[in-house]
């Protein structure tokens, strides 16, 4: 309950269980969002 982190949850993505629910659960958008929303700027996450 602390505004200063953010905390996402999603299946451990291996291969047995990345299709149920780690691919699309977009953690790499949201925690850029949450950057963004803070003024911090956001993360590359291709590099």
């Amino acid at each position: 309950d602390n505004p200063h982190h953010l905390v996402l949850t999603a299946p451990h993505p291996s291969p047995l269980s990345a299709y149920y629910g780690f691919f699309g659960c977009r953690h790499f958008s949201k925690t850029n969002n949450f950057l963004k929303s803070r003024n911090i700027p956001p993360i590359n996450w291709q590099n």
